[in-house]
């Protein structure tokens, strides 16, 4: 009895070893993508969390006191920002003069994904015969406050337009009136009246997002070496939002 053409198809084994192939290459794919799929998320929360644990580690370091340059910041024209030695401050960023009031000088810093703030700390010097002019300063392009020398050492949040997340400016008056270094004009009998002073400054932003741009200008309207600005022990540190939070689905409100 002859097969019919079907049976006889079904009995065959030629082409046999290329269907065998073709499915362990099928599963073979299958299985690494499905590897691929589970690895890559492990992977991502592995990266988050060295992303994590250098910014925590970076951030207790300490502030950038310059003594070894101003890495990271640039003037408005892109040149790199310069430090110098002044008498009586030591190494500083600076000395910044006049601006116009505009930001002359800035950095941005990167920051991890889901901070619920992060705070930029640092002091501002005024330095030899500053009577009135300001300090400006920015926070992602936009002015965010002042500080003011003269006799006294005052300071003013500046109301912010445009700026879409919640923004604490504290200042803390740490000299004032006061002959800390730089340059003196002293009188015939030896008195001074060049005034130096200090003030620390604290800006926090919530939910910052993963760029942080801070800068600064001055309305200093004499020679450089006749009144001027400094910067000096900025750091940044961040803030996670707690668990209680977390868990709640309200981290990092505003």
């Amino acid at each position: 009895m002859t097969a019919s053409p079907f049976h006889s198809f079904l009995a065959a084994e030629h082409g046999a070893i290329t269907v065998d192939w073709t499915t362990l290459t099928a599963m073979a794919v299958s299985l690494s993508l499905a590897t691929t799929v589970a690895l890559g998320a492990i992977l991502n929360d592995i990266s988050e969390e060295v992303n994590m644990e250098l910014f925590d580690r970076t951030a207790t370091e300490g502030a950038n006191t310059f003594d070894f340059g101003a890495d990271g910041w640039t003037m408005a024209d892109g040149s790199d920002a310069l430090t110098s030695f002044v008498d009586g401050f030591g190494y500083i960023m600076g000395p910044i003069g006049s601006s116009g009031g505009q930001q002359v000088i800035s950095t941005t810093m990167g920051l991890p994904e889901g901070l619920a703030s992060a705070t930029a700390n640092f002091d501002v010097l005024a330095i030899d015969s500053l009577d009135g002019e300001d300090f400006v300063i920015y926070v992602n392009d936009l002015e965010v406050g002042r500080i003011t020398a003269g006799w006294e050492i005052t300071y003013s949040a500046t109301p912010v337009v445009g700026l879409e997340i919640s923004i604490d400016f504290d200042v803390t008056v740490l000299q004032q009136n006061a002959d800390i270094g730089g340059n003196r004009n002293d009188d015939e009998s030896g008195a001074w009246w060049w005034r130096d002073g200090a003030a620390n400054v604290n800006i926090t932003l919530d939910n910052p997002g993963t760029e942080f741009k801070v800068g600064f200008g001055s309305t200093a309207n004499q020679d450089i070496t006749d009144e001027s600005w400094g910067v000096d022990n900025f750091g940044v540190t961040g803030a996670w939002p707690d668990e209680e939070d977390d868990e709640s689905g309200d981290a990092g409100g505003v």
